[in-house]
């Protein structure tokens, strides 16, 4: 799910503030890369609206598809999942 979101006279690429995740001190986007599978992707971030929030590297996002919803829930999957191969 996309959304534009009017920013002082001008519009922006964003998406519901849920799918971003904060790690390690860096924002990042879940995107499906299969079958339930992901790859977490750094976001470059701008401003936010009524819980929509701008992504500026948006560029890097053409055609792939973001998660919009649990994004955190992925997170700790994946970071579970490290820790056990270690």
């Amino acid at each position: 799910m996309n959304a534009e979101v009017k920013t002082e006279n001008s519009f922006a690429n964003a998406i519901p503030e849920e799918s971003v995740v904060d790690f390690e001190g860096k924002s990042y986007v879940f995107t499906e890369t299969g079958k339930q599978t992901w790859k977490m992707v750094p976001v470059t971030l701008g401003i936010s609206e009524n819980g929509f929030i701008e992504i500026l590297n948006f560029a890097d996002f053409k055609g792939k598809k973001i998660v919009t919803k649990n994004a955190y829930t992925l997170l700790m999957k994946l970071k579970n999942t490290s820790e056990d191969e270690d």
